[in-house]
């Protein structure tokens, strides 16, 4: 005899919701599934939708294998169209819920980012320092500073010397690289810049399919920064450029 598999139960008005995306109600629906396994499905109200799945009894929604769910589902998402990315976890105690806190109140700020987002994905940039290179760099632009080592008395005056100079250099290098990359630059989130360890740490909005080209310019850039190392990551659904109220 075959083994009987149980079917997912459809959602109740009150089955709590793990939330993954606002959308477009006619978004394709990814195959799934979703956390702990469950049927992926559209929670609509007119031109808006939330993608979720109900959450099975006993899930932990906020654990390392439902994050992991999550985030496919939202890669999914955005392999599909335009989406924009709720925060993890994102749970909704019923389908109605899902409809009045999510969607309604944040509904043309939704509406606005969907429209600004299409076309677009994020890729994120972080230009660190070879800290030795660096250092050296610095010293060789300031005469005067170099000419503070091997000095015990001058310790302290050379180590806050170079920590300014250093963080000068990244000011400089911060706005170099975004520069550069203003043919291709929709929108910009900037994390962190002017650090002496951290260049630039940011998440950058560009057309679809421009992943590529970001790279190509910065690291065309950083040829002539010797000190510069270059990590860019992407491309990823616009999670850094979602309306800040409509994310959950």
């Amino acid at each position: 005899m075959l083994p009987v598999t149980a079917r997912p139960q459809p959602p109740t008005a009150t089955t709590s919701l793990h939330c993954y995306v606002v959308c477009r109600p006619d978004l394709d629906v990814p195959e799934g599934p979703g956390v702990g396994g469950a049927e992926l499905e559209f929670v609509t109200d007119g031109a808006l939708a939330v993608l979720a799945s109900p959450l099975p009894p006993g899930t932990e929604p906020g654990d390392r294998a439902s994050l992991a769910s999550h985030v496919r589902v939202v890669d999914d998402a955005f392999a599909a169209g335009v989406v924009i990315p709720l925060r993890f976890p994102t749970v909704a105690p019923s389908r109605q819920h899902t409809v009045t806190q999510l969607i309604r109140p944040w509904r043309e700020a939704l509406l606005g980012a969907l429209d600004r987002l299409e076309g677009r994905e994020e890729v994120r940039l972080r230009l660190t320092y070879d800290e030795n290179a660096a250092v050296a760099e610095a010293l060789a632009a300031r005469p005067w500073l170099a000419a503070l080592r091997g000095r015990p008395e001058a310790a302290l005056r050379l180590g806050r010397g170079i920590v300014s100079a250093l963080r000068e250099q990244a000011r400089r290098d911060a706005g170099a690289a975004l520069k550069t990359l203003r043919p291709v630059l929709n929108d910009v989130r900037i994390d962190a810049a002017g650090g002496e360890r951290d260049a630039l740490i940011a998440s950058v909005l560009v057309p679809r399919d421009h992943t590529d080209r970001v790279e190509e310019l910065v690291t065309e850039w950083a040829s002539t920064r010797p000190a510069v190392q270059v990590r860019v990551i992407g491309p990823l659904p616009p999670y850094s450029f979602a309306p800040a109220g409509g994310t959950g």
